[in-house]
């Protein structure tokens, strides 16, 4: 409630607000131009580039007028993004400051259409460049801090619900990691109820896979890859839904209602088989609908029914899929998964070389399609 009266809903004058250019009308408002007109950051920091963005925001590095070498990182964030939103992010991040592995809050300003988020600056690289060629203790040291890092974010009720490797700075030369961007996240027990288009389904090579709901299942008269009337005209369902491609869980991916804390480890286990397999993501995939798909393919149809009947979802599959995927769940979880990541790999799958079967066993409980039985971060940090 301080930050919505005193920062989100504080006011300016008329003649300050003209002077600062709009950034919901202004295309350009995550350029170094845009951001170095607005008059907290002509007075107070030194811009020195752009270090990433998102939809509604961009961070920039920057150095304070005042002096010192302290560096910082300032995100703009502009009013097109929900309002809620962003007070939701500077509350969180404000509970959250001193938590190891956590990026810091230092101050939150807003001017005219937009708001401005100053925190510590860590210095990283893109993941890209790196996660091929760290070593086996660097890969450890990476997801223990990941890991840790959610664990005190969950400890205090908050799901970060967009976990992935832009978002998890990691700087290998120094070992330095902060878990960065909450913009999605929210308390456990204030989960944002939104409106979801109906759930429909979507052709994926030469099958189709849906969630829906199970009082549906009785109509429906789906054959030969046609969707027929009830499953058109169901009624949209409730749930929330954040992420990011290849990184979402399937209650997710199947709008359940309940969904906590190991959305976050789910997308830690994405983090984790990128990292084993070389490929990132391990997950690609355009839609939700082709996640499912491929969750199918790796884990077996019997299994993500379970998986979806645990959540109050029903997944049903077209006929024109049932010959593409895999009915019965594969027998080991681990095996499945370790020769998967040795084949895109490249690895043969009797060498002895890369990863010990214990690191596939911790993959394995943190890619549990059953939230039920998936790992936590805080049992994660004791495998």
């Amino acid at each position: 409630k301080f930050f919505q009266r005193h920062i989100m809903k504080r006011r300016r004058s008329p003649a300050a607000d003209a002077a600062t250019p709009s950034a919901s009308s202004d295309p350009m408002f995550k350029t170094l131009e845009f951001a170095r007109s607005l008059r907290t950051i002509r007075d107070y920091f030194n811009l020195i580039d752009k270090c990433g963005e998102g939809a509604f925001s961009a961070v920039f590095r920057a150095r304070p007028l005042t002096g010192g070498d302290r560096c910082l990182a300032v995100k703009v964030i502009s009013q097109c993004c929900d309002l809620q939103r962003t007070c939701t992010e500077i509350l969180l991040l404000k509970a959250l400051k001193g938590s190891p592995n956590v990026i810091s809050l230092v101050s939150a300003v807003r001017e005219a259409e937009t708001v401005l988020l100053v925190m510590d600056y860590v210095e990283h690289r893109p993941f890209v460049e790196f996660y091929r060629q760290l070593q086996p203790d660097q890969v450890q040291h990476y997801m223990r801090c990941l890991l840790d890092a959610l664990s005190r974010v969950h400890s205090m009720g908050v799901v970060h619900r967009d976990v992935k490797p832009s978002n998890a700075l990691y700087n290998p030369a120094t070992g330095q990691f902060a878990l960065a961007d909450f913009g999605l996240a929210h308390l456990v027990q204030q989960q944002p109820q939104r409106p979801r288009p109906a759930a429909r389904p979507a052709a994926v090579g030469s099958a189709a896979v849906f969630p829906s709901n199970k009082s549906a299942a009785a109509s429906c008269r789906c054959a030969s890859g046609l969707v027929c009337g009830p499953c058109l005209s169901k009624r949209p369902i409730r749930a929330p839904r954040g992420g990011t491609n290849g990184y979402r869980p399937p209650e997710v991916l199947l709008q359940a209602d309940s969904q906590d804390c190991r959305v976050d480890t789910w997308a830690a286990g994405c983090i984790l088989a990128a990292f084993l397999s070389g490929r990132q993501p391990f997950l690609w995939c355009r839609s939700d609908t082709e996640c499912l798909y491929l969750l199918c393919c790796l884990f077996g149809l019997n299994s993500m029914r379970s998986a979806a009947a645990a959540v109050g979802r029903e997944l049903r599959v077209l006929p024109v899929a049932s010959e593409t995927l895999p009915e019965a769940e594969f027998p080991c979880r681990r095996d499945r998964l370790s020769s998967v990541c040795r084949l895109i790999r490249g690895t043969e799958a009797g060498s002895s070389d890369g990863p010990s079967s214990s690191v596939f066993d911790l993959l394995s409980g943190l890619l549990q399609a059953d939230p039920a039985k998936r790992l936590t971060a805080a049992d994660a940090l004791k495998h």
